[in-house]
């Protein structure tokens, strides 16, 4: 049984986009590895022998009778998994050479880490830097207003996910809302710092929907965070933030009322959120720790400059794509 299982779900996949994948999967410094695509029922559907004549790792290939969405793929693909570790993918990403080894060393030398992510470049339709928290403390806090990890780059340890699915609550977050399972459950978080991931930014991503769907999408994934995090029954002032744009202002996302909260607005409604914390205080470690980011949190998000300097950023360096996403 290999240590390490890569999983890669599959709809219509772009057989060149896939070869790269396949190709950085032949480059990888860590052999012990199988991978599993799941294909969601494509109308050409992927081939075994197409596979198998341009991959050298072992592999399974499974088929979804209809397209089910990547929420189903990815639980098939649990539900099949016999390795220690699973591995990410998508379909049109790439992969650093040492991307396994790098991450399996850091889960046997962290076993108290079940979820391991990298930083990624962002490439395709925009191009910038994913550089996240590395600490588990700072990622859990970052997970109450955004994703804190790039989804294909992260490492899971099987033994921190049993009996855990990717929900389907909310269509394209069912990444973000799977890590709030696993820390309400106690699973401890970390991300490597290293660039082991690019990540094709396309038409097709949830990033690339227009101001008021980015909004109404960004409530209900909050409100479904905030109750696999806290509970069922969520405080009326919180829900009100969560109407209002207060809440996608502290996570600095498109607020469509065109309303701009100040600090003080924003630092009473963290003291619900913290209030809120404190009864489950286990998730996040350390409470001192959790009140001052979340009062930074709020206070740059009372600054319309520094968040919208923070928003551009990655545009204004131009970040370049890896030497190592050039070489194939």
């Amino acid at each position: 049984m290999p240590l390490v299982n890569v999983l890669i779900p599959v709809y219509e996949p772009n057989l060149d986009w896939l070869g790269s994948v396949i190709s950085d999967l032949n480059r990888q410094t860590e052999k012990d590895f199988s991978v599993s695509f799941i294909d969601d029922g494509s109308a050409s559907p992927l081939e075994h022998r197409w596979i198998s004549e341009q991959l050298a790792a072992p592999f399974s290939l499974h088929r979804l009778d209809k397209n089910q969405g990547i929420t189903n793929a990815l639980n098939l693909g649990l539900a099949k998994n016999n390795s220690e570790f699973i591995f990410r993918m998508d379909a049109d990403d790439r992969m650093h050479p040492n991307r396994i080894k790098a991450q399996i060393e850091f889960m046997k030398q962290n076993p108290a880490i079940g979820v391991c992510g990298t930083g990624a470049h962002r490439f395709g339709k925009q191009t910038s830097q994913f550089s996240p928290f590395e600490d588990h403390n700072e990622i859990v806090v970052a997970m109450l207003f955004s994703n804190p990890f790039c989804h294909p780059s992260v490492c899971l340890r099987q033994s921190s996910i049993e009996d855990v699915k990717y929900p389907d609550d909310v269509p394209q977050a069912e990444d973000y809302l799977f890590w709030t399972l696993l820390a309400a459950r106690g699973v401890k978080f970390a991300n490597l710092p290293d660039i082991l991931l690019g990540y094709r930014m396309s038409s097709f991503n949830s990033s690339a929907a227009n101001k008021q769907e980015r909004s109404e999408r960004f409530n209900k994934i909050q409100f479904v965070a905030y109750q696999n995090l806290f509970g069922p029954i969520l405080p009326e002032q919180l829900l009100i933030g969560f109407e209002s744009g207060l809440q996608a202002q502290l996570g600095i996302n498109a607020n469509p009322e065109g309303r701009w909260f100040s600090t003080t607005e924003l630092l009473d409604h963290v003291e619900v959120i913290i209030e809120l914390a404190q009864d489950k205080i286990e998730l996040f470690g350390d409470e001192k720790f959790m009140r001052s980011k979340l009062h930074s949190q709020a206070t740059l998000a009372g600054s319309w400059l520094r968040v919208k300097i923070k928003k551009n950023l990655p545009r204004l360096l131009g970040y370049r794509e890896p030497r190592w996403m050039r070489e194939r």
